[in-house]
């Protein structure tokens, strides 16, 4: 069973602001890579990395049962394939973000870190003071080192539980509903391949089989 896998790892990338104005995007205003970090929910204690050219671990497996798990885990992956070129190829990823919205049956639109946390009845480990400069517009490249790594274990150990919690769930949901729950997140990984890696339509091929 693959949601049982020992090679299940929460995933966190933090970059620097992309701007305060609402209609940018990381595709016209690209954020820098300031560190990331990594938890395997089998373990207590988080990795806090600071050099991205240790992200290129992430995508050379040739793992079957390697799950990332994140939250709004698109915009980490897609940080960190830009760094390293490409994705991996037996990827599969479980958005908490997603998740919640699924299982609250399409109730939680988007919803926090946070607000997932306060849904399952977890305890909040996150740097209040780290959260409050950040949500002042303060850059996490200017942010001390030892505050920013406490802020994302906080984050990956919040994540951690979030997906367990959530997990649970997905094993009370029907059959069926675990198939749609499952296939929404491979639409989410194709998309974020194609976002990372582009789009290539062969027209011959199309042509052969009337599509």
């Amino acid at each position: 069973e693959v949601l049982k896998s020992a090679s299940i790892y929460v995933v966190d990338v933090e970059t620097t602001l992309i701007s305060k104005d609402k209609y940018k995007t990381v595709y016209n205003t690209p954020p820098k890579y300031v560190c990331h970090g990594w938890l395997n929910v089998n373990i207590k204690n988080p990795t806090i990395i600071w050099s991205h050219k240790d992200l290129s671990a992430m995508f050379d497996s040739d793992n079957r049962e390697l799950i990332y798990i994140g939250h709004n885990i698109s915009y980490d992956i897609f940080i960190a394939s830009t760094l390293v070129n490409g994705t991996s190829k037996y990827m599969f990823i479980w958005d908490t973000m997603l998740a919640e919205y699924l299982l609250t049956n399409q109730i939680e639109r988007m919803p926090s870190l946070e607000q997932c946390c306060e849904n399952h009845g977890i305890t909040m480990r996150k740097d209040e003071e780290v959260a409050q400069m950040m949500k002042a517009g303060v850059c996490p490249s200017t942010i001390p080192k030892d505050k920013l790594e406490e802020y994302l274990k906080g984050d990956l150990l919040m994540t951690k539980e979030v997906f367990k919690k959530q997990r649970e769930l997905f094993y009370q949901r029907p059959p069926e509903w675990q198939v749609m729950f499952i296939n929404q997140m491979f639409f989410l990984v194709n998309t974020l391949r194609a976002s990372c890696n582009g789009m290539k339509i062969d027209p011959l091929f199309v042509s052969q089989n009337k599509l």
